[in-house]
């Protein structure tokens, strides 16, 4: 087939065999194992988080336009998020304790000030002297603290000597109260420089600045803990940018501003509704309460200071000074707004009413759909069963007897797990927790062999194919590979050249093929990244003389992304055309077209950079690589399918194999289903038999649309 103008996508889905495109692969003697046999598990998901209250992502969709085509203010996003409380107002100036977690238990506080202004206090009274450091170690076997001070920024660990340090004498006191204190004159001014705020040393040397003062004590348990007493508004400013991006207010040509306002009011009430360690703190500086990065930051004492506030949250928190949500009932009350950094297409409800999200349904959000591939042995450990058979998700009756998520269903699932007819039932949040996963909102599917060959498989990669598959075998697709082939090498490494020295890399993709071992039948080769596009087609030549000179039958050369851009061109669009190129020159050869399989907006959440992936990324290319090496193979996964970014004026060849990979015998015709999606303009596709004359006429007109099809 041969598009003529402009950049569609195809989609061809198989829907009768027989007809060859390519040269068939010689059929193999096969020793298959069980093609039914699950392999692998993959879990499809929505939302970043708990899903319940604001969503981040969807505060920013609703904001700048994207929810319903009309930008909405911070009003409306609360209202929307918290749609049974109202706004209210915080009394001006107050104050909250926050509880620094890393510092639970420890044996030494140290504290630097940039103009040598550090004071000190014992139970709420300031002692004389100012010093550009201070530390306080904690007096073995008793709820005290003996403090120095020095005239210079250090940081010193627990165990240095202080031999040149004064000693300013020893702070105890009763449990829970300001003991010993810390602070500049100038702490909980608004208008002083981040980097003149109290610095705190952490375990490693480094420093973060906090507005406010900071006391240390003992709980009630005798255990050291520090807290940095702060006005709410300074507070927010330490919280805000680390909750939601500032350049978040930049976005819609200034629209996202409203995003970061919603953060703000959903992040004073929260924290203002909080008191979860009375009497000494009412919050925390994780996300374990909400994320609280202090006001500047340095790497050492000595070092220049770096300022983690930002302009565009300053002005968020100012613009909603003192504003929080309230229910009518209580109208003095703050409301504990939960909020996460995505929702999927529905919150999940529990304390707020569940809202439909469209603003979260964006490009632009990582977590409106992720996907995971989890090795089946290791689940089935886990679970505590021998083996997984079958795998569903299930109304989960704990969730849905708390009201408001049955108005959500994917949040109120958990997952039923056999062996055979044994069966045993495990929450969303166990999975979730088990491995990493962004939310609790999933679907879970199993992926089957599909195929078993007696073939020997190789995968030469660099640093893309690394992130799913290690040379040592681990990986998502060596997962979904596993037993398919007789035995599968994979040779992986970051920043690999196909041919030639490429720091660190030890070895590039030629001196790979020339020293493989056994017998090797198929190959998948993932290079091109890392070399000089214009002399690619060479090197092509020679990985693939060697390869076939192992004896490997038929290779699959992955294309690369042409996300990254050099100027107005794709960075890698010549390499692309070389690959292309070479695979008419070597008949063993086919091009495997990732470009175009991870092409599109929706798809730009699986990329970190436009060249390495996301964790949905490796997810996605390993199940795509797990289709296209059985189908090299002669094989056909559960699924076939071809999603291809076609080039004008180049022709693209669709492999149709049996499974033993030849044509059936008697054959004569095949039904397939194409599909252009978001073409950019007028144009016209050709689909023709291979062997036989391209005709002249087209097989499909399209326009811009949305979508047009030929069957």
């Amino acid at each position: 087939m041969s598009p003529r103008r402009l950049l569609p996508f195809l989609t061809g889905a198989l829907l009768a065999s027989g007809l060859v495109a390519l040269a068939p692969v010689a059929p193999v003697a096969a020793t298959p194992g069980d093609p039914n046999e699950a392999v692998a598990i993959v879990v499809n998901g929505q939302g970043s988080g708990h899903g319940r209250g604001l969503s981040q992502y969807g505060a920013l969709g609703w904001a700048i336009g994207r929810g319903d085509g009309i930008a909405r203010d911070y009003n409306w996003i609360l209202d929307h998020y918290y749609s049974d409380t109202v706004m209210g107002s915080a009394s001006v100036g107050q104050r909250i304790t926050v509880r620094m977690l890393s510092y639970d238990g420890a044996s030494q506080v140290s504290v630097i000030a940039a103009n040598s202004n550090a004071q000190w206090s014992l139970n709420g009274e300031v002692q004389p002297g100012s010093y550009a450091s201070i530390v306080a170690r904690k007096v073995s076997g008793s709820e005290a603290f003996d403090v120095w001070g020095f005239p210079y920024a250090v940081c010193p660990t627990s165990t240095d000597p202080l031999a040149w340090w004064q000693y300013l004498g020893r702070a105890s006191g009763a449990r829970s109260s300001a003991i010993l204190g810390f602070s500049v004159p100038d702490g909980d001014t608004p208008a002083t420089l981040a980097a003149n705020t109290l610095g705190l040393c952490g375990s490693t040397g480094a420093v973060t600045h906090y507005r406010g003062k900071f006391f240390a004590t003992f709980n009630i348990e005798g255990a050291v803990r520090l807290v940095n007493d702060v006005e709410v508004e300074s507070y927010l400013r330490g919280v805000v940018p680390r909750e939601s991006p500032a350049l978040w207010g930049d976005w819609g040509y200034g629209l996202g501003i409203n995003a970061l306002r919603a953060q703000a009011v959903a992040a004073r009430s929260y924290a203002l509704a909080q008191n979860r360690y009375s009497p000494y703190a009412k919050t925390c500086d994780t996300d374990t309460c909400q994320v609280y990065g202090g006001a500047a930051s340095r790497p050492s004492a000595d070092a220049a200071a770096t300022n983690k506030e930002h302009a565009n949250t300053d002005r968020a928190i100012s613009d909603t000074a003192s504003m929080i949500r309230v229910r009518t009932s209580a109208p003095t009350v703050p409301v504990s707004t939960e909020f996460s950094s995505s929702n999927g297409a529905r919150t999940a409800g529990v304390n707020f009413p569940p809202v439909d999200d469209a603003g979260d349904q964006t490009d632009f959000n990582p977590f409106v759909r992720w996907t995971r591939v989890l090795d089946m042995a290791g689940l089935a450990s886990r679970a505590g069963l021998a083996r997984i058979t079958r795998i569903e998700t299930e109304p989960d009756p704990t969730l849905l007897a708390k009201g408001t998520y049955g108005s959500t269903p994917a949040w109120a699932v958990r997952l039923r797990i056999y062996n055979g007819t044994q069966s045993v039932t495990k929450t969303t949040a166990w999975l979730r927790s088990a491995y990493d996963l962004p939310s609790e909102s999933i679907t879970v599917s199993l992926v089957n062999r599909d195929f078993a060959s007696s073939n020997d498989f190789v995968f030469i990669s660099d640093s893309v194919g690394a992130s799913v598959a290690t040379s040592s075998g681990s990986g998502e697709l060596p997962t979904l590979l596993n037993s398919v082939f007789d035995t599968a090498t994979y040779n992986t490494e970051s920043s690999r050249c196909t041919v030639g020295s490429c720091s660190p890399a030890t070895s590039d993709g030629l001196t790979v093929a020339r020293n493989l071992t056994g017998t090797p039948d198929v190959a998948i080769v993932e290079l091109g990244y890392n070399d000089t596009q214009s002399s690619l087609g060479s090197e092509i030549d020679q990985v693939m003389q060697a390869l076939v000179g192992k004896g490997v039958r038929v290779v699959g050369w992955v294309t690369m992304s042409e996300r990254r851009m050099s100027g107005s061109v794709a960075t890698y669009a010549a390499g692309n055309r070389a690959i292309r190129a070479a695979a008419t020159r070597w008949p063993q050869m086919r091009v495997l077209d990732w470009d175009g399989a991870s092409w599109g907006g929706a798809k730009d959440r699986w990329y970190t950079d436009d060249v390495h992936l996301t964790n949905t990324g490796q997810a996605e290319f390993a199940l795509w690589l797990r289709d296209r090496a059985i189908e090299l193979a002669g094989g056909r996964p559960g699924s076939p399918q071809w999603v291809v970014k076609v080039s004008p004026g180049v022709d693209l060849r669709i492999p149709i194999l049996e499974t033993a990979g030849a044509p059936q015998s008697g054959v004569t015709g095949v039904s397939m289903n194409f599909t252009v999606v978001d073409p950019a303009g007028e144009g016209y596709l050709t689909v023709w038999p291979c062997g036989s004359a391209k005709p002249d006429t087209s097989s499909l007109n399209y326009t811009p649309r949305p979508l047009d099809s030929l069957q």
